[in-house]
């Protein structure tokens, strides 16, 4: 059974907000952690003239943080404070390095933060700090975004589990069985076959014809691995629907069935790529996190690359 002791919670105060805190303060009390809600204030730089910084910004800054620090108190109300045991803090520096160096210094068991708002936009401008936070934490990553409605508490009752059945891919599996365990909760296991030979959004744009027999033969293997996928440390009364789907891009894939099925929660595995390889792959876990309608939980191998690479 997974353990957290420590969950991360940045916010800023967006329309996103009360979206993240909500499953957060949940998760708390269901765990019996400690919840870390914190606010970064990225401080432009005072003007500068040849006698130093031409006005006195500290008051300003002082009073900032005390603004800050009055609003994050005020997300987590009295009854939620009886079962949850909560701090808050406000620093400075640039959002994603100062959630990053938290995470790394306290020992975050996980982040959970909102992704965006509302409106399609807003899902091509996710890229700035949430999806820089997914890709580069070592910890695992609860991204939420807002959806119609109250916030909601975290009691996922059907989870999407994709997988490639690669090393990388099965370190979240453990995530995916013990919350799914935890929460009577339906666990689907899914993975996506591409073996399609165009891509449905380019019609015009196809690539040489794959025979049909192996075509079938690559989905007899994978249905086989599925079949098998998790072995024993699924435990029996785990209710597990295992799906096999055809696909080009397997992240469209699997934001579509998670909508179709009605999802809660999708925990999948990230690479964590940075740098070159990272603007030449890009990555299936943050496609999925920009566009998913649901909470997606990514965890990273442990041998995955460093942050700073």
């Amino acid at each position: 059974m997974i353990e957290l002791r420590r969950i991360l919670c940045p916010v800023d105060f967006s329309e996103a907000t009360p979206h993240a805190v909500r499953p957060a303060i949940s998760l708390a009390t269901e765990y019996g952690a400690e919840l870390h809600l914190v606010h970064i204030l990225d401080f432009p730089h005072p003007h500068l003239d040849a006698l130093g910084p031409s006005y006195d910004v500290m008051p300003y800054y002082k009073e900032m943080e005390d603004e800050a620090s009055r609003r994050l108190d005020d997300l987590v109300d009295e009854e939620a404070r009886k079962f949850a045991d909560t701090r808050v803090s406000v620093r400075r520096g640039a959002p994603f390095l100062e959630i990053l160096n938290m995470a790394s210094e306290e020992k975050t068991d996980l982040i959970v933060m909102p992704t965006r708002g509302r409106t399609g936009v807003d899902r091509f401008l996710f890229g700035s700090v949430a999806e820089k936070i997914v890709r580069m934490a070592d910890c695992p990553v609860l991204t939420i975004a807002p959806r119609d409605g109250a916030p909601r508490a975290f009691i996922p009752k059907r989870i999407l589990h994709p997988t490639d059945f690669s090393d990388y891919s099965d370190c979240a599996l453990p995530y995916a069985v013990s919350f799914a365990d935890k929460y009577h909760a339906e666990l689907i296991m899914m993975h996506v076959v591409t073996i399609w030979d165009y891509d449905p959004a380019n019609p015009e744009w196809r690539f040489p014809p794959l025979p049909e027999e192996h075509k079938e033969a690559a989905e007899d293997a994978a249905q086989k691995a599925l079949d098998i996928h998790g072995g024993p440390g699924v435990p029996d009364a785990l209710k597990v629907d295992r799906r096999l789907v055809r696909g080009f891009d397997a992240s469209v894939e699997i934001v579509q069935t998670s909508e179709d099925s009605d999802v809660d929660l999708i925990v999948m595995a990230t690479h964590g790529r940075t740098g070159l390889k990272h603007a030449l792959l890009g990555s299936t876990a943050e496609k999925v996190t920009r566009f998913a309608d649901c909470p997606v939980l990514t965890i990273k191998h442990p041998d995955h690359e460093s942050g700073s690479s």
